[in-house]
């Protein structure tokens, strides 16, 4: 529905004249020389509905009359009568359809072409140059670590965050029970996804680990997370040496059209996902922990083996 049919009509003022064959007709509006709003417009497959007989016409080029059922209509050239001629320009812009069309052209575009920075390049050709597949099918990836960061030391600062989680343990028994055997015990060392580090070496890099509980979770309520944002002696972490790489995921535009271009959708959720994962032996001492079962043994150094986020 719109708002206004059309602007005020007349645009101006007529002036009002006596004609001959009209002046007995009862007109439907008798402000026809005026400017007044149009209050209906009905279109030509709907006025058999309302013409009547009879059909007023004087002089050539003088106004002529219709009979309807809400009485005498004029029709007909009024220039003749208008002096000066009055023009009018009129602009619509819609914007909204705007709008609409632009998102149309975009969806059509083909994607433009992505360029990478020199260190997304360098990080994609890490990648390529580096990543393996294992005997057991799982690839086995290298930290996109940059080459001018010294990590520094960072022994000291995960003993002093396990010194910590031990102070918790004496005050929560079920606590420490839950940490060594199902994190540890269970599963980061029977499933080969930490194995002890006995060598030193001057690259490598002390994650702190702790213990986050989440009551309301019914499967895996204890969760360790691994710090790798803690600062070392030089002011870096393990977080802030890897290289930025391209951006890998598609966008949701583009996964959501995919997921219904079929009849059926399957989603799964790949259990310990990034765990899948092996990090390169070069790069594995990037990933020590230090960790004891009991307060009294002496604290030893272990690496983790696969991704960990």
């Amino acid at each position: 529905m719109l708002p206004k049919i059309t602007i005020d009509l007349p645009i101006s003022a007529l002036p009002t004249t006596s004609w001959p064959h009209l002046t007995d007709l009862p007109l439907a509006d008798r402000y026809y020389s005026q400017p007044r709003p149009i209050d209906i417009l009905i279109g030509m497959d709907e006025m058999d509905k309302f013409l009547l007989h009879g059909l007023r016409k004087g002089e050539r080029g003088i106004q002529m009359a219709q009979n309807t059922v809400l009485g005498w209509v004029l029709f007909g050239n009024a220039a003749n009568l208008q002096n000066p001629p009055v023009n009018s320009s009129t602009l619509h812009s819609d914007l909204h359809l705007t709008q609409l069309i632009l998102k149309f052209w975009n969806l059509e575009e083909l994607p433009a072409p992505k360029f990478f920075s020199p260190e997304e390049s360098m990080c994609e050709k890490l990648y390529d140059d580096t990543t393996e597949r294992a005997s057991d099918g799982r690839y086995i990836v290298r930290l996109p670590l940059k080459k001018n960061v010294l990590l520094g030391e960072s022994q000291e600062a995960a003993i002093r965050a396990l010194l910590r989680m031990e102070r918790r343990f004496v005050a929560n028994e079920q606590l420490r029970k839950e940490y060594t055997n199902t994190m540890f015990t269970d599963e980061l060392t029977s499933m080969g996804h930490m194995e002890p580090a006995e060598t030193t070496t001057d690259k490598l890099y002390y994650m702190p680990h702790h213990a986050v509980v989440k009551t309301t979770i019914e499967t895996t309520k204890l969760r360790v997370v691994f710090d790798a944002s803690m600062k070392s002696t030089f002011e870096n972490s393990l977080n802030g040496t890897p290289m930025l790489g391209p951006q890998l995921q598609q966008d949701l535009f583009s996964i959501l059209v995919r997921f219904r271009t079929h009849r059926f959708g399957i989603i799964a959720d790949i259990e310990k996902m990034y765990r899948q994962v092996y990090v390169a032996k070069e790069d594995t001492d990037y990933q020590r922990i230090v960790w004891r079962s009991n307060p009294a043994d002496p604290v030893r150094d272990y690496r983790l083996l696969r991704v960990t986020y």
